[in-house]
């Protein structure tokens, strides 16, 4: 299980009693349905859902033996399958791509030559690597085979996507500070290029809440960069973001709300905000 995303409905309450809607990671389907839920009927499961509704996420895709994690391949399977969400991951290159990509190091999913257990062999850390050079390696198998797929843009991804139809939401979970805006651009890219596709209902963006403790700090930042898409967004409380978020400057209350923490005034005031904004709020 990923988190324990919570709905804005359980507030006002202390964040130990923070209970609601679960996203879980389930197995790969082996039957394929005939027909997939659209994203339209997923989207308002997102959104209007009761607070007790399940809603599994495929973590990394629909990956097998022949098909590695985070590959495009893998996303396809998953939205064969009817995946109600499908949860991966965002990085950065050197050079500043943001990329699909779950691990700081590219050894395991990349290198032949690297042992995982023995911890031996080529491993460079992703954001060491320019986009050009990461797209000369292909992605490897739980076993370690090669294949043909190249790691994916988050263009990549939301282009197939759509392509595809898929009825599943993609939740772009942005591993690193510094690739959330750029992750914003490029869902931002993909609306402009086709705004009949409406991008902005099929994807969430996950962050830690340490990067906005309050909302109105993620709505300046979007507003600085040029990024005009309605985004969906559901971010992150962990124990090291509360300890972060209640050293730093005040957060401000909301109002109707007394709670005493900086990291409780997060938690409430991304709650308080509308479910087209934040479906989902994540408290571990």
């Amino acid at each position: 299980m990923k988190t324990c995303p919570i709905r804005r409905m359980v507030l006002p309450v202390a964040l130990a009693l923070i209970v609601g809607c679960i996203v879980a990671v389930v197995p790969q389907r082996t039957a394929y349905a005939a027909a997939c839920p659209t994203y339209h009927a997923q989207y308002d499961a997102l959104i209007n859902g009761s607070a007790k509704q399940i809603i599994t996420a495929r973590h990394r895709g629909n990956f097998t033996n022949t098909l590695p994690e985070n590959s495009l391949g893998s996303f396809i399977a998953s939205f064969e399958s009817c995946q109600p969400q499908v949860e991966t991951d965002v990085r950065l290159t050197k050079d500043g791509r943001a990329v699909i990509f779950h691990d700081v190091s590219i050894g395991k999913m990349l290198e032949v030559g690297y042992d995982p257990e023995a911890n031996t062999g080529p491993n460079a850390r992703l954001n060491e690597v320019t986009f050009a050079d990461l797209r000369k390696k292909k992605l490897l198998t739980i076993d370690r085979r090669q294949t043909e797929y190249k790691v994916p843009t988050v263009e990549e991804l939301l282009r197939t996507q759509v392509r595809r139809g898929a009825g599943s939401i993609v939740t772009l979970e942005v591993k690193e500070s510094a690739a959330i805006i750029p992750t914003a651009r490029a869902v931002d890219a993909i609306a402009r290029e086709d705004p009949t596709a409406n991008i902005g209902q099929r994807v969430v963006l996950k962050f830690t809440m340490d990067n906005y403790p309050n909302p109105q700090l993620w709505l300046d930042a979007l507003k600085k960069a040029g990024i005009s898409t309605a985004l969906m967004v559901d971010p992150v409380m962990l124990p090291y973001v509360a300890e972060k978020i209640d050293a730093g400057p005040p957060v401000p209350s909301t109002p109707g709300i007394r709670l005493t923490s900086n990291s409780e005034r997060a938690v409430a005031a991304w709650a308080k905000l509308p479910s087209t904004v934040a479906p989902l709020v994540s408290v571990v």
